[in-house]
């Protein structure tokens, strides 16, 4: 039988369903690669060391960012022999369904493995064109969770980027991923995932239509800023002024969303993080 894509999980002060998603990828009988950004709380180190062998546990004893983190999960993987990894958040939701749906595209689909970075799975529904099929659309930047990295081509770009802590690691590794000539895609129609309902956004009313956004603490505001500004500059040095043009609409999306979130929803909502 050929071997379960490995799947890695960064986690941050996880609750119990981290750990049933964790129980749910051993069950389907995948190699859990974990990295986790706050060891002193035991609760996911304690079940970890349950699962020695099964589940490869992976810290530097504080939280140093995601970016760093990815990259660990990524490399370890790589150099224990497996040819892509598949990465989620700790809250994203997914079933057995979503795990056989992913495993069978990369059966069905060996030649994106040479040409691909990445390819992101996303919930959304395919076109009835695809029946049969899969839904892959090339497009210039994808977020991380959902996301099965193609390890070879992650090696030849020199990983995720340690330097940025959370906000902007995926869209750098993206934007670095097309500056060597390597594709990014996502396939759609993937059942079973859910990456919003515990994202803890809020509903709010916008130009008369609710929305749903999130309220971020002041300390990830700066984080998100300054990680797209770089972006910006790095698109700039490299003259992909449509990347350029890019990245400032997203900053100007998340800076305004948070002047909305903070007008019209209630206080004391702020994300953690």
């Amino acid at each position: 039988m050929t071997p379960r894509i490995p799947i890695g999980i960064v986690a941050y002060r996880p609750d119990d369903k981290a750990l049933d998603r964790l129980q749910r990828i051993l069950d389907f009988g995948a190699q859990a690669y974990v990295y986790d950004n706050s060891p002193d709380e035991p609760l996911l180190r304690d079940f970890c060391r349950a699962h020695a062998g099964r589940i490869t546990y992976l810290t530097c004893g504080k939280n140093l960012g995601l970016g760093l983190a990815i990259t660990s999960v990524c490399a370890q993987a790589y150099y224990d022999g497996h040819a892509a990894l598949l990465f989620f958040d700790q809250d994203s939701i997914f079933t057995h369904a979503t795990l056989e749906f992913i495993e069978a595209f990369v059966r069905d689909r060996p030649e994106v493995a040479s040409t691909h970075a990445v390819v992101s799975f996303t919930s959304r529904p395919a076109p009835a064109t695809a029946h049969g099929s899969y839904d892959l659309r090339e497009l210039p930047l994808t977020i991380n969770s959902g996301s099965l990295y193609y390890l070879q081509s992650a090696k030849s770009l020199g990983w995720h980027n340690e330097h940025y802590f959370v906000d902007g690691v995926d869209y750098e590794y993206c934007l670095r991923a097309h500056l060597h000539g390597l594709k990014v895609a996502e396939c759609n129609g993937t059942p079973g995932f859910d990456h919003l309902s515990e994202q803890g956004d809020l509903p709010v009313r916008w130009f008369g239509k609710p929305r749903l956004m999130r309220k971020y603490s002041p300390l990830r505001i700066k984080d998100s800023t300054k990680a797209n500004l770089r972006l910006i500059a790095t698109s700039l040095r490299h003259l992909r002024f449509d990347f350029a043009y890019r990245f400032s609409r997203i900053l100007a999306g998340y800076l305004l969303s948070q002047l909305v979130v903070r007008i019209a929803a209630t206080p004391n909502t702020a994300s953690p993080t």
